[in-house]
């Protein structure tokens, strides 16, 4: 995508005359929406709409002229009005949604971090333990967002998860806390996945449990790399609450238990594990949501230059 170049700015001048300000112009719509994970949000969603507005401008006319309007034609002023609402349609498409946190790691969200996907808020990380074989540290945990078939979630990783050797074995627990941004959408299910390789009788296994906020139970997955007994992978389980519906949930408390082994006296057995996700199933999806109304964005600019 190429950068927009230089452009021309309207604004209504105490004479009711409209004044044409030139900008310096190297912003692209490509580089608003990466810039949707910073802090500044507000600023973002501006940037953003004027990059639309920039982009259907400069393909009717990519070399505009620098002028001065002694007079508001209606013209003029219907054009402004439909840019201004467009920038704001964008604002809201995008506010629907909520941040997303740029990376960080296990260390943060124990010491009080938080960590937006989309519209969920993960927070209350506590009762970190670790035994066995293997000590990983905190900071040596990345946290990273996913998004799935309009599911988001967040990503646990680390490089060090891995065992090699006879009769090894490493146990992590924690738990945290998550919840949607609004009463809407609620939560309706969950998504538990890993990410790993085994090489003879190495094994992984990954158990959780959702509960209400008051421990009320409401699903339990099992994910395997190299099951014991079977040598099966099962690298993804997914559930819908029980109770639902009628009953939603806008929050939820979540514990994770991962182990890894190593049974047997194969020296050369070992087990590694790169990732695993949690995604939440929401209704309605925010995430598809947002793709939708840009698409209809897209359909509002086509019509302007028709």
């Amino acid at each position: 995508m190429r950068p927009c170049g230089r452009r021309e700015m309207a604004v209504k001048s105490g004479n009711n005359s409209l004044l044409f300000i030139r900008e310096d112009a190297a912003l692209t719509a490509k580089d608003a929406l990466m810039d949707f994970n910073n802090s500044d949000f507000l600023a973002t969603l501006w940037l953003t709409g004027i990059a639309i507005h920039r982009m259907a401008d400069m393909s009717k006319d990519p070399t505009p002229v620098v002028q001065q309007q002694t007079h508001t034609s209606p013209h003029s002023m219907k054009s402004i009005l439909r840019s201004s609402v467009g920038t704001l349609v964008v604002g809201m498409l995008f506010a629907s949604i909520g941040n997303v946190s740029a990376i960080t790691t296990m260390a943060d969200l124990l010491a009080g971090g938080t960590f937006t996907s989309c519209n969920l808020v993960f927070y209350g990380f506590s009762n970190f333990t670790q035994t066995g074989d293997l000590t990983v540290t905190t900071s040596d945990i990345g946290i990273a967002a996913v998004i799935s078939g309009g599911d988001s979630g967040i990503r646990f990783q680390s490089a060090m998860w891995s065992l090699t050797g006879s009769n090894q074995n490493y146990d992590l627990a924690f738990d945290f806390k998550v919840t949607t941004v609004s009463t809407l959408p609620v939560i309706e299910g969950n998504t538990l996945t890993i990410i790993g390789s085994a090489t003879g009788p190495g094994h992984a296994q990954l158990a959780e449990t959702v509960q209400t906020l008051g421990l009320g139970s409401l699903a339990g997955e099992f994910v395997y790399v190299n099951q014991v007994g079977t040598g099966a992978d099962f690298l993804s389980d997914h559930q819908t609450f029980a109770g639902y519906p009628p009953t939603a949930q806008t929050a939820v408390f979540v514990q994770k238990d991962l182990a890894l082994t190593t049974t047997g006296s194969d020296p050369a057995a070992s087990i590694f594990v790169s990732h695993f996700d949690q995604y939440f199933s929401v209704v309605p999806e925010p995430c598809s949501s947002v793709l939708f109304g840009l698409g209809m964005a897209g359909l509002l600019v086509r019509r302007r230059r028709a």
